[in-house]
């Protein structure tokens, strides 16, 4: 008897888990379809899943009855294992074993595979509104940045004060957003390459966090840019965040609105948005924070700007604050161990207001 020839099953899953995902509840699969393919009506199976490793508990589901031929789709609830994923300092292959039982008669298994990625790993285009998780407003050393931009702006206007868009002014936003600019320039921070590729899954890479960035005075583009997006969201400002091919810079609305959707690889949603007459975003390149620099925000939107002319070069965009409206919330802070990351205790904790 060949088991895998009485039942076709359809698994949708995702093929990557990693933290951001853990931590915003996404599920890592949401329905089984089952065809009866077995020539025969069967009562009272029992569907078990497991997991190769202990990522995610295993779970077993009762099926009634399924006649010849027939499709039935199952609801799937499965939990993953926080502390499993924190612990991979490299991704880990396994997979889910889907076993259908007749008593105590296997009647057909199957295997679905899956990638467990460390935590601090982010695939460009796999749910890419996940990357406004790496978007981290509540570290310490955010709120720092943002407390030497007060200073800043208090220098330079007379008034330190970082409301968001409570003066409803244009204007003030983009000192706000200046200052901070200003605020990051003086960190040094050099430019580097990624972290050595060890994956073999492509557009993945792995993102050192802000703290990191911070305490280095190192960072990549993509880096770089979250740094500069978690200092505007501490600011009360609605970051974007901008990926172009080989590149990442930042975006932030000038007026208290949000696009659409989360994520869009539709370029004119921002070009026209930055028309002068209408003009309610900016870009900044966010690499010219990095020294050595004599770039200033002006400049520095100036370059951003300039990178929305190829639109051949233009992948998508994330708007983080579209995605906090739909729950996608930062992740926490993170300390290294020597075997991944653990969650460090009392760093999570929402801004307010």
């Amino acid at each position: 008897m060949n088991e895998n020839n009485y039942f076709n099953l359809e698994l949708n899953y995702f093929r990557y888990l990693n933290l951001a995902m853990v931590h915003n509840k996404y599920p890592i699969a949401k329905n089984i379809t089952i065809e009866n393919k077995s020539g025969e009506t069967y009562q009272n199976l029992t569907l078990e899943i497991t997991p190769g490793v202990d990522f995610a508990k295993g779970a077993s589901i009762e099926i009634p009855k399924i006649e010849v031929g027939e499709r039935i789709d199952l609801n799937v609830k499965n939990e993953v294992n926080q502390g499993f994923v924190l612990q991979l300092s490299e991704e880990l292959k396994s997979d889910f074993t889907i076993t259908i039982k007749y008593g105590d008669t296997t009647v057909h298994t199957q295997k679905f595979p899956i990638t467990i990625l460390p935590a601090e790993f982010f695939i460009h285009g796999f749910i890419p509104e996940l990357m406004a998780s790496f978007v981290t407003p509540n570290l310490m050393q955010v709120r720092m940045i943002v407390s030497r931009a007060a200073k800043i702006l208090q220098e330079f206007t007379g008034d330190s004060t970082i409301d968001g868009y409570s003066s409803r002014s244009i204007n003030r936003v983009r000192q706000m957003a200046g200052a901070i600019f200003e605020a990051l320039k003086e960190q040094k921070i050099a430019y580097i390459l990624p972290p050595a590729a060890t994956s073999e899954i492509q557009h993945g890479q792995r993102i050192r966090f802000a703290d990191e960035v911070l305490e280095n005075k190192a960072g990549t583009c993509i880096e770089t840019a979250l740094l500069y997006a978690s200092c505007l969201e501490c600011a009360r400002l609605y970051p974007i965040v901008i990926v172009i091919k080989g590149h990442a810079f930042v975006g932030l609305h000038l007026i208290p609105v949000t696009f659409q959707d989360s994520v869009s690889d539709d370029i004119t949603e921002l070009t026209k948005r930055l028309g002068e007459g209408l003009r309610s975003i900016e870009v900044v390149e966010s690499t010219c924070i990095d020294t050595p620099s004599n770039v200033s925000f002006e400049e520095a939107c100036t370059q951003g700007a300039t990178h929305l002319i190829a639109l051949s070069e233009f992948e998508y965009f994330v708007d983080v604050a579209r995605c906090r409206s739909v729950g996608i919330k930062p992740l926490p802070r993170l300390l290294k161990t020597s075997t991944g990351f653990e969650i460090a205790p009392g760093e999570d904790a929402p801004l307010e207001g």
